[in-house]
């Protein structure tokens, strides 16, 4: 009766293993062909590449594996305390990992969050706080790429672009109001200085026509001009339409130009030089 107890406490002991086994590895199977399966959306939406995409199924699935593992030594009576090590070091091992790597999880977090909510995607153009300004190229799921109106490439860390003010000149409607500063002399005839700033800009192929249908029947300015300070100098502010931002960089680049030279034509001064923004 004790070798028949011992055989069913050994046939029960071998077939509760073989059952963890069996159940860990058709869940590791179902959970990779699960991820296989739906592999396109992850790439599609989080914008990751295949590489990483592949190391995050193999992270899964070796998860999956290792607390099967576990499961299984812990059925075996004389296991039982190398159990509890590997419990307790890979405890440790995980408190270790996840204080050196808070950042990168939480970069990860943030890029899977931009993935879901999409603030901005390739293409389009962002400023950062006015620290950083340029078209996205990748989004990955630890730092995104933008690149600079001088061609270079910054990589920017996903978590502190979820911490940043970010205006994305694409999203929505791209059409911008952009101003034009300038300054004369006092002495300067307003009527003519406006005169030129309104036949330059006007003119240039990217200004946008943005009247409503009454004012284009009473034939109301495209622009506008407008005297804005009175100082040393007289400041001038006009403001006109353009499609997007590459377009209305052009226009005041190339208005600028031009109204110099129509300036130094009438003789009129340009008192502090100008600048350029947005309103």
């Amino acid at each position: 009766m004790e070798n028949l107890g011992y055989i069913l406490e050994i046939l029960q002991l071998v077939s509760g293993v073989i059952l963890t086994l069996l159940i860990t590895f058709f869940i590791a199977t179902y959970i990779k062909r699960l991820l296989e399966k739906r592999e396109n959306v992850p790439l599609r939406v989080l914008n990751i590449d295949e590489k990483q995409y592949s190391l995050f199924k193999s992270i899964v699935i070796g998860i999956i594996y290792f607390v099967g593992f576990i499961l299984t030594i812990s059925l075996i009576p004389s296991l039982k305390n190398l159990t509890f090590s590997l419990v307790a070091s890979s405890g440790i091992i995980a408190i270790i990992i996840g204080f050196a790597s808070q950042q990168a999880a939480a970069n990860i977090m943030s890029g899977v969050l931009m993935g879901v909510f999409k603030p901005f995607a390739r293409g389009d153009i962002i400023r950062i706080e006015k620290e950083v300004e340029g078209e996205v190229k990748k989004i990955t799921l630890w730092h995104t790429i933008v690149r600079t109106p001088e061609n270079r490439h910054i990589l920017i860390p996903n978590s502190l672009l979820t911490n940043k003010i970010v205006e994305n000149a694409t999203w929505g409607d791209r059409r911008i109001n952009t101003l034009l500063t300038l300054e004369v002399t006092p002495t300067a005839p307003l009527d003519t200085v406006f005169m030129i700033i309104k036949e330059v800009v006007e003119r240039h192929p990217e200004c946008l026509d943005q009247r409503s249908f009454q004012e284009k029947k009473d034939n109301g300015p495209l622009i506008r001009i407008a005297v804005t300070r009175l100082s040393a100098g007289v400041q001038i502010k006009a403001w006109a339409w353009a499609r997007d931002e590459r377009a209305a960089s052009l226009l005041r680049a190339d208005s600028y130009r031009q109204i110099k030279n129509r300036f130094d034509q009438a003789g009129i001064q340009i008192t502090s030089g100008y600048e350029t923004e947005k309103n």
